[in-house]
């Protein structure tokens, strides 16, 4: 029995070593896969990083220019506002020098209007004056009279 126990003893001896080389060769197995795939991963991480690099450079020079442009359409803006401040006040003061000008011109019209009506009435009296005084001489008197027509200059 001691031979038999011996081969036993063996047998598990040889099998014990014969599932942790079993073992041995499936952890190792296990290490080559994720060895691999942590450098795959590594590879990956370097890659994203390089590529999250210059999407930041990027977005900064974006950033730039986006503000560099907004500076610019701000100056813009405010030369505008100036500008239409600055007209603003002048097409005031046209309005109010036109509108005086319209003022002026309204009182010399009826300035001219009174001027005209009073030489009309004049020279409806000079006309009766004259009819009168044709009628009372006679008429070898009155050829050499001869009155033209009447123009007023305005001005």
């Amino acid at each position: 029995t001691k031979l038999r126990d011996g081969e036993t003893a063996k047998r598990t001896r040889a099998e014990d070593e014969d599932r942790t080389a079993r073992q041995v060769a499936s952890d190792q197995e296990v290490i080559c896969f994720l060895d691999f795939k942590v450098m795959e991963l590594e590879k990956s991480c370097e890659r994203l990083q390089t590529e999250r690099d210059a999407l930041v450079e990027e977005a900064n020079s974006l950033r730039k220019h986006c503000n560099k442009r907004t500076e610019f359409l701000e100056d813009m803006l405010q030369l505008a506002r100036d500008e239409n401040v600055t007209e603003s006040k002048q097409k005031r003061k046209e309005k109010r020098l036109l509108v005086n000008e319209i003022k002026n011109c309204r009182y010399q019209i009826a300035a001219l209007e009174a001027e005209r009506q009073g030489m009309l009435l004049e020279l409806s009296k000079l006309r009766s004056t004259v009819a009168l005084g044709a009628q009372s001489s006679p008429k070898s008197e009155m050829k050499g009279l001869r009155m033209g027509p009447v123009t007023l200059e305005r001005g």
